[in-house]
Order: structure tokens, then C-alpha cells, then sequence
């Protein structure tokens, strides 16, 4: 099969009048288009699958609850937005409950065949290791500090697949901070900065002890200062951290992301969803770790008015940031392909290139999404 457009984005440069044959569920060669005889689809623009790090739920499906019969149709739902793969993440919960979660979802990875919905590619686990001061629509009855064998029950039980993991660094007693770290490094597990009231310098001290992330940036933690940068200073100064945003204009300004954006440039910032159940569904009263969520105007706020996660796609996301920040097509595409990829250490997928699977997102000029490809199948 060949698929055909007027610029290709792969997102590291732009391909004019190229066509994409797919083979085997991937892709097999890079063409012009004057090259190619046999008839295809054609696009204005093909970019690579977006891929979530950051997703709670969609489409009245959520990490928490989803029973594992509804996985792949919770999948499927992604692709309608041009998500190819993704990270379900979970909330703080008891440990019991965060457990049945990893293994439902590591039975559900180790069974998984291709077919035309998007690839659960890990596991994210966004507490319960937090700051309660800075908890956001985190249940604070499950916040607690680490809990060493806790932890390595949940590394052990997610087999490989537990690929990040969001904490607050006063969450952790110093004199084990480095030694945690290191074990979860280990394992695979990429170390995200999130929730926290730390200082400054707390923060720094788990950048070098090899944190590599933070979870949405600027919300849900301490932020900047003139005399105490705290860790939003600490994460937008360091080049060896990524950079979570939610790009919905609410959490963020349009104005604080073209700063992210100055900071940390194209290949530092990741663009996630933190879409919750209600994504995709009319307003009205959801569920969050157990707290009451109510969408509003497509906003999602708990009872006391604190946002709680968003019903933001990463296709609106792509258009918010082009078009109302400012940012150019061919970064803003890096933010949510190939810089998650990077991150998870995904060597397949991320970029439109020879070998690679075949997940690709086909829009229209406006930015518009018209069809999406996983695996070389059209949803």
C-alpha cells in the first residue's frame, strides 16, 4: 500500500510530494510521488503518530477502572484524535488497587496483536508518591511518602512495562533518595519531577541523581520565585529535563507556553493530554481516584473549582499550539512523536522513516485531522 501527500512532516524535515509505501506494518520506502504509478490515498499533510505519555482516560473509559475486555476498545478510541500509542496512567490509590491496575494492564500488553487501535506502549504511574500541599485532583488519602517494598512491588509486577513514574522529591527521605533512584533507573523506569512543593535545590539534587522529566509543568507544583526558583526553575533551566504541557489554553496561558517553548526549545518539551473519562463525552459529573470531576464548558474542575486533568486531545493540542501560540508546525509536531518516543526509549515509532512502524496521522491545511494509520491500517 501507498500513501501519498503534498508534505510530509518526519518531523526532522519536511518531504515535498512524497509518497509512503507500507509493507508488513511498516514503512518500506520514502518516494516522489512522480515515481508512483499505482493509485492512493492523498493527503495535504502526513505526520508521524502521536504518542501520550501522560492519559488518565477517554471516552467514559479511565486507567482505574477499565476492566480488561474494554482496553481495546478504551485504544481504539485514541486513534480518533491520531494517537498511535500511548501511556495509561494511573492515579494514588492504596497499593492493593494500584497493583490489580499493573497487572490488568501488563496481561493486557504481553497478549496485545496488531490491529487498528493504538498500542498501549507502558505503563505510567502518576503517584501515589506526592506533596500533598501540591496534591491537584490527587486524592490526599492516598498520598504517602515511598515506601520501599510498596515501590518494588510495583516494579516487580509491572515486568518491564512500568516505563515512568511522576513524584514529589520530599517524598522521598534523603538519605535514600539517591539509592531509590538508581534502583528505578535500573528497571527501566524514567523519573518524573511532579506534585511537589520542593525547593529549588531539592529538586536539583534529584535531577542529578537522574530524573529526566516533569510532569506537567508548572501545575501541580511549587512555582517560580525571584529569591526561590522552586521546581519550576529547577526543570525549565536544566537541559536534562523534559518538559510535560497540556496545551488545552487553560492550564496553561498561551503566553507561559511560548516561554516553555524559549526555555527549553523543540526537543525538551512533550505535549500530553492528561485527559480524563470525559474526553470525548458531553458535560456533566465524572470520576477521578474518587473524587467527584465536573466538565463545565469542556473543563474539568473538582468541587472546590481545582482543575482535574482535561478533556484535551493531542489533535486540538497540535492546532492550539500552531495556531494560537505561535509555535512552528515542525516543532510542535516534535512535542508529541518524536520527543515521547525519545523518552521511552520507543526506537520504532516517533518519526516517519524507513522500518518504522507505520503510524502516521493524515491532516487537511487547517490542521484538521482526516484519517490515521496504525500498524499501516487506516481506523
Amino acid at each position: 500500500m501507498v500513501i501519498k501527500a503534498k508534505f510530509v512532516y518526519t518531523p526532522h524535515r519536511i518531504l515535498v510530494d512524497h509518497g509512503i509505501r507500507i509493507e508488513n506494518h511498516r514503512i518500506s520506502s520514502l518516494e516522489r510521488i512522480s515515481n508512483i504509478k499505482e493509485r492512493a490515498y492523498y493527503y495535504p499533510l502526513i505526520v508521524p503518530g502521536f504518542i501520550d505519555l501522560h492519559t488518565h482516560g477517554i471516552a467514559g473509559y479511565d486507567t482505574m477502572s477499565v476492566k480488561t475486555d474494554d482496553l481495546e476498545a478504551m485504544a481504539k478510541a485514541y486513534l480518533d484524535h491520531g494517537v498511535t500509542s500511548f501511556l495509561p496512567t494511573t492515579v494514588s490509590h492504596i497499593g492493593e488497587k494500584i497493583i490489580e491496575v499493573v497487572d490488568k494492564l501488563v496481561s493486557y500488553i504481553s497478549k496485545e496483536k496488531k490491529g487498528a487501535f493504538a498500542k498501549i506502549v507502558g505503563i505510567h504511574l502518576e503517584g501515589p508518591y506526592l506533596s500533598v500541599e501540591k496534591k491537584g485532583a490527587q486524592n490526599p488519602k492516598y498520598i504517602r511518602k515511598i515506601d520501599e517494598e510498596e515501590l518494588k512491588k510495583f516494579v516487580e509486577r509491572s515486568k518491564g512495562f512500568l516505563k515512568l513514574i511522576t513524584l514529589a522529591p520530599e517524598a522521598v527521605k534523603p538519605k535514600k533518595a539517591e539509592e531509590i533512584m538508581r534502583y528505578l533507573r535500573k528497571n527501566g523506569v524514567r523519573i518524573s519531577l511532579g506534585h511537589s512543593n520542593a525547593t529549588f535545590d531539592e529538586a536539583m539534587k534529584m535531577v542529578d541523581f537522574g530524573a529526566t522529566h516533569a510532569t506537567h509543568v508548572f501545575n501541580g507544583m511549587r512555582g517560580f520565585n525571584h529569591r526561590e526558583p522552586g521546581v519550576v526553575g529547577a526543570v525549565l533551566l536544566d537541559d536534562r529535563v523534559t518538559c510535560e504541557i497540556i496545551a488545552d489554553l487553560v492550564h496553561l496561558h498561551p503566553m507561559t507556553l511560548r516561554l516553555i517553548y524559549r526555555l527549553k526549545g523543540p526537543e525538551r518539551i512533550v505535549a500530553i493530554s492528561d485527559s480524563i473519562s470525559a474526553t470525548d463525552l458531553e458535560d456533566g459529573e465524572y470520576e477521578l481516584g474518587g473524587l467527584k470531576v465536573m466538565v463545565k464548558d469542556g473543563v474539568a474542575r473538582l468541587e472546590d473549582g481545582t482543575l482535574a486533568g482535561s478533556i484535551l486531545t493531542l489533535d486540538r493540542a497540535l492546532k492550539n499550539l500552531v495556531k494560537v501560540v505561535g509555535i512552528p508546525l515542525i516543532d510542535a509536531l516534535k512535542f508529541m512523536t518524536s520527543n515521547p518516543a525519545r523518552e521511552l526509549g520507543l526506537h520504532d515509532v516517533g518519526e516517519i522513516r524507513v522500518g518504522n512502524r507505520a503510524d502516521l496521522v493524515c491532516l487537511d491545511e487547517n490542521l484538521d485531522l482526516l484519517d490515521t494509520f496504525v500498524n499501516g491500517m487506516k481506523r
